[in-house]
């Protein structure tokens, strides 16, 4: 049992060495092979290890062992989920509460799988399987809402779902409205849900209010931002979460801003805020200033540098923001420096297709169309041909900067609709 105890220190009090408590666990298992507990702390070293395969054989044998416990079948089920096959983790998942009703954490799993699935279906263009996906996360982030509705994790969950609903427009009517209204609505004094009402005119009373039959699209962006105004409400005691909570509305304010429903502009305003609000909480978070570098571009270009280089300086590896501070160059005719950012893109991650396509147009301002059309093409290769902005790159090659405006302006969704957990 000494190289159990040994097994478990390592891996619960010291996360950055799980090779440690992998081979503790082993040791264990060669005194002790039929020791359920032994093979269950290792299928966790593995999965904190990122050795996902591994992991489903060290949880298969524990299950042999024990086949009645059911979490090691959840256990599973979350290594098929970070193996993206979220199929068989939901089924895992549904199996594991046919017997174990309301079990919050499995619940939570499975609503948040759901969702992962819906946005998979949405990139490889499966619109009507991905709305499926969406209406049973919903339903089972009911079940959490009514079990224990103070968990931030749920309303993120909610608001993810209402958000990407944003994404598949001509599916926006199959959003629950009155299920989504409910569960905002529920143990809570619905005036802490005004926050900023008076900026982005979203308050409580839309819970209140009919669906406007012509307005879909606006139901779903502004029950989604109730939902994160919600999680505000939830995590007003817990510091970094409450700064994450700002981020993400703002995150959901500019997806209003970008989708160019009434009022536009009082969105984008809320989005700046947020985002500063956020920036507030928690300084040090590069993915902050990544947003406000983002959503302050066409408003204040000095002010958008200046957030974008201040992410940079909290975390110099992010491919992300150099092709967003290559963009703000662009769109400002600095090609120099423009060419600089998008290499430095391409140096921290050369699978990057966007980082591509910036240093495409780069060549296409310059007047080296040849150059521009390889780089354009290599970018649709590396991209597996998926992504939307690089496929009409290599098809439209020599068309401007627009394009990269309008992926620079979207681009912040993808910080977004991911929102941080």
């Amino acid at each position: 049992m000494d190289f159990l105890r040994s097994g478990q220190t390592n891996d619960t009090q010291n996360a950055q060495n799980h090779t440690k408590a992998v081979v503790a666990f082993q040791s264990a298992l060669r005194s002790t092979p039929a020791d359920y507990h032994s093979w269950v702390g290792l299928g966790e070293a593995y999965t904190n290890s990122g050795k996902y395969n591994a992991a489903l054989k060290a949880f298969r044998r524990a299950a042999e062992l024990d086949d009645e416990n059911w979490f090691v079948k959840y256990m599973i089920a979350n290594v098929h989920r970070e193996l993206g096959e979220f199929n068989e983790a939901c089924s895992r998942y549904r199996e594991v509460l046919e017997n174990q009703p309301g079990e919050f954490g499995v619940l939570m799993a499975l609503a948040e799988t759901l969702l992962a699935m819906a946005h998979n279906h949405v990139e490889n263009g499966y619109y009507g399987q991905a709305t499926d996906a969406l209406l049973e996360s919903l339903k089972t982030s009911k079940e959490v809402v009514t079990l224990r509705a103070e968990a931030l994790s749920v309303w993120k969950n909610v608001g993810d779902a209402c958000l990407l609903f944003s994404w598949i427009q001509s599916h926006c009517s199959q959003l629950p409205m009155d299920l989504v209204k409910e569960m905002i609505s529920l143990d809570i004094d619905k005036k802490h849900l005004d926050i900023m009402s008076e900026c982005d005119r979203v308050d409580s009373t839309i819970l209140d209010s009919p669906t406007d039959g012509g307005a879909h699209l606006q139901s779903c962006l502004y029950l989604g931002i109730l939902s994160y105004k919600r999680a505000l409400y939830v995590s007003a005691d817990d510091r970094h979460a409450h700064s994450v909570a700002w981020f993400n509305l703002g995150c959901a304010e500019f997806r209003a801003y970008n989708c160019g429903i009434a009022q536009k502009e009082a969105h984008h305003s809320s989005a700046i805020r947020c985002f500063k609000r956020a920036i507030k909480v928690e300084p040090g978070n590069y993915e902050f200033w990544n947003a406000l570098g983002v959503v302050t571009a066409g408003l204040n270009p000095r002010a958008s540098q200046h957030a974008l280089v201040r992410s940079l300086y909290i975390n110099e590896k992010d491919v992300k923001v150099w092709t967003n501070l290559g963009t703000l160059y662009l769109l400002h005719y600095d090609v120099e420096l423009a060419s600089e950012a998008f290499t430095r893109a391409q140096s921290v991650d050369p699978e990057y297709a966007y980082a591509w396509i910036g240093q495409g147009l780069v060549s296409v301002l310059g007047g080296e169309f040849e150059a521009a059309q390889e780089l354009f093409e290599h970018a649709f290769e590396i991209s597996d041909g998926f992504a939307v902005r690089v496929s009409i790159q290599d098809s439209c090659s020599f068309v401007a900067t627009d394009p990269l405006l309008d992926y620079f302006e979207t681009r912040i969704c993808d910080v977004h609709i991911r929102h941080k957990d």
